[in-house]
């Protein structure tokens, strides 16, 4: 049996109901809000991965991560993937001036090659996906800046990297947190469980 994985850092609640707001209300036409509980930040895709490798991936990351400090990076902003003349996803951003998050993902990429996984061979872009194009739609409607300002979603807190799991339905996805792995000290009060 195979499992759709991902490794990412999970938005709190708040947080993922001020960004599926924003979506609905500044997406224009031709854009399909994704689903609140579906917002996270994905530090890794894994693709079709057998169900036994679970654990053996969720200690790598651990490794990985139990050195890394906990911390928060602000979410402000947005843009589109690939870009706006062929606008297919409108993201907010995240703000990883100092790189922590970069580090981060580095690490979790590591971990992952080790455990047997192809390198990703994309750059990674810290983004929270929020609509994509609708199907059959040309050029979707780009949201405004009123007055050059970018709007300000709050804060993410970075204290663990979770192995999830996609479940592909007709109606979407639905995610399922398989384990995790904290940074720092909460990496080593999870080792003692």
């Amino acid at each position: 049996m195979t499992w759709r994985l991902f490794l990412a850092v999970a938005v709190p609640e708040a947080t993922r109901r001020r960004l599926a707001e924003w979506a609905r209300g500044h997406a224009g036409k031709g854009w399909r809000p994704v689903g609140e509980r579906q917002i996270h930040l994905t530090l890794r895709f894994l693709g079709e991965t057998p169900a036994t490798r679970a654990e053996a991936i969720l200690h790598a990351v651990e490794r990985a991560v139990a050195a890394a400090e906990p911390f928060a990076v602000p979410i402000r902003g947005w843009g589109v993937f690939p870009g706006p003349s062929r606008a297919r996803i409108l993201w907010a951003g995240v703000d990883d001036r100092d790189g922590r998050l970069a580090r981060l993902a580095a690490a979790v990429e590591a971990a992952v090659v080790a455990a047997g996984f192809p390198p990703e061979t994309r750059p990674f872009r810290a983004h929270l996906t929020l609509a994509r194009a609708g199907r059959g739609v040309g050029r979707p409607a780009l949201p405004g800046r009123p007055n050059g300002t970018e709007p300000v979603f709050g804060s993410l807190p970075v204290s663990e990297v979770a192995l999830m799991r996609s479940h592909l339905l007709p109606e979407g996805a639905r995610y399922e947190r398989v384990g995790a792995a904290g940074l720092g000290a909460a990496g080593e009060e999870r080792a003692e469980r």
